[in-house]
């Protein structure tokens, strides 16, 4: 098997006053895959996350980038972030610069990029995330969803292999929604792998190829969202409840509506598609 491209071993974490942020997390991240990390509010989901982009230094325990032990030193941190992006839950704490531009420009420079690369990995990250035509403009005047790829713009003109996102969807309108998790399945699939967190279990069971279930400052279940939701074991007593497709496939099936032997669909669309074709199968 190959080398996890991202992982935390054992990672422990306090915040001041003794308050536990995270109680041993164990978890491999695999490369190009979509990982959810899935859990109420104050489950250690945020930590996590922020331990892995070197923002928060363990304890104890250790993070590792491709086998590699993270350093938490300028270079090691460097090193980390030059692979590993982050988009924070509130794009209001990523935007700083007076333009658009400038803002997606700062990554790239840091790293080093000469004047010209960095022009081309801006106006490539920005055509990316639709916004070309906004360059010049100051962030406070953009929209939630437009801050949001502004902020994931940033990121992408680092050329990260891993993109970390806390509660990417957060705060943003159903369209917005929509058009965020389209332009990250356009990078995952050109092969950057993606870890996202959240408590919505609906998102989580549609879009993730791998969960990780946190309580309490610990992984408490880690499968396909087939075998999270498939009995409700994995999320009973985490606060959780099972995605609204499940519900309604659970409530056809005791009036034989579902054959028992189909598999459940992930999606609201597939879920609508599964019936029609049912439908058209009685009639027939």
């Amino acid at each position: 098997m190959s080398e996890p491209i991202l992982e935390a071993r054992n990672v422990e974490y306090a915040y001041p006053g003794g308050i536990v942020g995270l109680a041993g997390v164990t978890l491999a991240v695999d490369a190009g895959e979509k990982l959810a990390l899935l859990g109420a509010n104050g489950c250690g989901k945020t930590t996590l996350l922020l331990s892995l982009c070197g923002v928060l230094k363990p304890r104890s325990g250790e993070v590792r980038l491709s086998g590699r032990l993270v350093e938490y030193t300028r270079a090691g941190l460097r090193n980390l972030r030059q692979r590993v992006g982050t988009l924070l839950q509130d794009a209001d704490d990523q935007l700083f610069a007076g333009s658009i531009y400038e803002d997606v420009s700062f990554g790239p420079l840091n790293l080093g990029c000469t004047e010209a690369e960095t022009r081309q990995r801006v106006e490539q990250a920005l055509a990316a995330m639709e916004l070309t035509d906004l360059g010049d403009r100051p962030p406070y005047r953009l929209s939630g969803g437009q801050k949001k790829r502004t902020a994931l713009a940033g990121v992408a003109a680092m050329k990260p292999a891993v993109i970390l996102l806390d509660e990417p969807t957060a705060n943003l309108d159903p369209h917005a929604s929509t058009d965020l998790l389209a332009l990250l399945d356009q990078m995952h699939g050109q092969g950057t792998t993606i870890v996202f967190s959240t408590h919505d279990v609906d998102l989580a069971y549609a879009w993730a190829d791998r969960i990780a279930v946190l309580d309490g400052g610990r992984v408490s279940a880690c499968g396909s969202p087939e075998e999270i939701f498939g009995d409700g074991q994995a999320v009973r007593g985490s606060g959780l409840r099972t995605p609204w497709v499940l519900d309604v496939v659970n409530a056809l099936q005791p009036s034989a509506l579902w054959p028992s032997e189909l598999r459940p669909p992930r999606t609201p669309a597939a879920l609508v598609k599964q019936l029609a074709a049912m439908r058209i199968e009685n009639v027939r």
